[in-house]
């Protein structure tokens, strides 16, 4: 556990004045037990043992709290097995939860993948992991992003990833940069998909209301192939270009570049979303057919006239 926290420190997840809690099994009763061989004692002595330090670190993280101080668990995977029980994982999580910074040493890699399930289904936020050897395969698969770095470890944690990454200082522009410039195309993309099919559907929908359900169609074969392939194809491909520089992205602070509630967005995508269906819907009225003759409209009840419409 020791080295745990000097790692922790060497790479700022724990810091100067951090409060640290830590979780383990080891005691004298533990330890005389282990002896005897008993494993089904050893299992309830311990469980027990880490049910009451539980329950004692959610009241120091209450305290913390009042006085606005970081803390910061630390739990060895022996610990980490009995926290990840039934009847103990809630009261683990919201302990987690509370904390600062987090810290599992000598976990194995099936106790990475049940951590990450707990954090996942417990809370609904996304997860992403990060592993660059083989016992972090699971971990991966369980998370939502599995980011893999390529090293001396081994290419394991790299062909069972989502994304890769060379180096450990690039998740910051992974996150702030690349996942800016996803979030902000798939938005584009989702709402201009939604307007220009609204546009298309409404127009239909009303030009059949129009005729009485004539047998009539609206538009042309060539028109309803080409539709989506070439005439509506050109703002996807150039919303593919971001108009924010990377360096502007990697200078935000992550606060405003949150991808939880949905990428940060959701205000301002539910506008846009919303002004797409309405200006869609709008547009979809000003289609005019221009009837070729009122007479032979009449005789064919709508069947002879020529349609003639914007694109968008």
């Amino acid at each position: 556990m020791e080295t745990a926290i000097n790692i922790g420190f060497a790479c700022s997840l724990l810091r100067q004045g951090m409060k640290q809690v830590p979780i383990n099994v080891d005691s004298p009763n533990i330890k005389t037990l282990e002896k005897i061989g008993d494993k089904d004692v050893i299992a309830k002595v311990s469980q027990a043992r880490v049910l009451k330090q539980i329950t004692q670190r959610k009241d120091q993280l209450a305290a913390s709290n009042a006085q606005s101080e970081a803390t910061a668990l630390i739990i060895d995977g022996k610990s980490l097995v009995y926290a990840l029980e039934d009847d103990t994982e809630c009261s683990f999580l919201e302990l987690a939860i509370g904390c600062s910074s987090v810290v599992y040493c000598r976990s194995s890699p099936k106790q990475k993948a049940l951590v990450t399930r707990l954090v996942k289904n417990g809370t609904g936020r996304t997860t992403l992991a990060i592993g660059d050897r083989a016992n972090d395969v699971g971990m991966l698969h369980e998370a939502e992003i599995g980011v893999g770095i390529s090293g001396a470890a081994g290419m394991q944690a790299v062909m069972s990833s989502d994304i890769s990454i060379a180096q450990f200082w690039l998740v910051e522009r992974l996150l702030l940069v690349h996942g800016h410039w996803c979030c902000r195309r798939i938005s584009s993309m989702i709402c201009y998909f939604f307007y220009k099919n609204i546009t298309f559907a409404v127009s239909v929908f009303l030009y059949v209301a129009y005729t009485s359900s004539s047998a009539e169609p609206a538009s042309l074969d060539w028109f309803l192939s080409l539709y989506s392939v070439l005439f509506t194809s050109f703002p996807v491909l150039y919303a593919q270009h971001d108009s924010v520089s990377s360096s502007l992205c990697s200078t935000m602070s992550a606060s405003r570049m949150s991808f939880s509630a949905g990428f940060g967005y959701s205000a301002e995508c539910s506008t846009a979303f919303i002004g797409r269906l309405t200006v869609s819907t709008l547009y979809s009225h000003f289609p005019s057919f221009n009837f070729e003759d009122k007479e032979s409209y009449n005789s064919y009840r709508g069947n002879e006239f020529s349609c003639s419409a914007p694109l968008l």
